[in-house]
């Protein structure tokens, strides 16, 4: 096998979007979080240090180096993130383990810095080959999950006091770019920033949603991914104005979205979560609206 890497493309989207959907299909419970479909397709394929991997010419895995970021550690209380390597590889090929070792490598002769990684807790082959490596768990760092649920037609969510639309009908650039900032503190989203959001595939104006104030005060959003040659929505981001928290607006907003999934032909939706209890809202949010966790992340760095 003659594994070749190189700088990745934003022609190269679709192409890792789809290495990460049949992850899904074949085996979800390797889904790692931060290599789902929605998470990169809201991330850009371009962002940090990243590299695709080809064997004969076939995209068969993805590697991304990102250095150490600002993170909410527990409410209210920040800290910095280290450096971490995120990856996604084709499990069914055949020499995936030597993919796995070569993004390894590849990201330890970037960068002198110690950085974590992580795998999927039930995915052993990934476990295994990482402890040969010299990476083991690293316990006192934030995890994630990935939640998901079976989707019904249900009927379109309403909620007194406020109005849930999409881009589809508002059309208003500025007006999602304030969406998204009210949620997120120190968010400095433009609308250039969100006209390259919508340049991404598989975006879709109708499943990226606003929630308004009957007075039309932007105070929450999200975007669904979805496109009708995958068989489930993703999530990502999900936020609310933080003086508008607490009357049920986020389950509002998200059961808008699942039921607009449903109905556009979608048999399932994920979402991403912080899984250890530091951070536990989110996932009691998401609990609260029906889905349930499928995959835990398990971090682990070189000792």
């Amino acid at each position: 096998m003659v594994i070749s890497r190189r700088r990745v493309q934003d022609s190269d989207g679709r192409g890792l979007l789809d290495l990460c959907h049949r992850v899904w299909q074949h085996d979800p419970v390797r889904l790692n979080f931060e290599t789902s479909f929605g998470t990169l397709a809201w991330e850009g394929p371009t962002a940090g240090r990243a590299r695709i991997f080809e064997c004969d010419g076939e995209l068969v895995g993805w590697a991304r180096l990102t250095p150490g970021y600002d993170r909410i550690r527990q409410m209210g209380v920040w800290d910095v993130a280290p450096p971490m390597l995120a990856w996604a590889v084709e499990w069914r090929h055949p020499d995936a383990v030597e993919l796995l070792v070569s993004m390894v490598d590849w990201a330890e002769s970037r960068t002198e810095l110690p950085f974590t990684t992580s795998h999927a807790a039930n995915d052993d082959v990934a476990r295994a080959t990482l402890e040969q490596l010299g990476y083991r768990t690293d316990p006192t760092e934030p995890f994630g999950i990935y939640m998901r649920q079976r989707l019904t037609t249900t009927p379109a969510e309403t909620l007194d006091g406020y109005v849930f639309t999409t881009m589809a009908d508002l059309d208003d650039v500025e007006l999602r770019a304030e969406a998204h900032r009210v949620a997120w503190d120190g968010s400095t989203r433009t609308t250039d920033d969100v006209r390259a959001t919508m340049a991404q595939w598989p975006y879709r104006n109708n499943f990226d949603i606003v929630a308004l104030t009957d007075e039309g005060q932007p105070v929450g959003s999200a975007i669904a991914w979805f496109d009708d040659t995958y068989d489930y929505g993703e999530f990502e981001p999900v936020g609310t104005a933080s003086d508008h928290r607490g009357r049920g607006l986020a389950a509002a907003m998200l059961r808008f979205g699942l039921h607009r999934l449903a109905a556009a032909g979608a048999s399932h939706a994920v979402v991403g979560a912080r899984g250890d209890d530091d951070y536990p809202i989110p996932r009691h949010l998401y609990a609260s609206v029906g889905f349930s966790t499928f995959t835990t992340q398990q971090i682990v760095r070189k000792h």
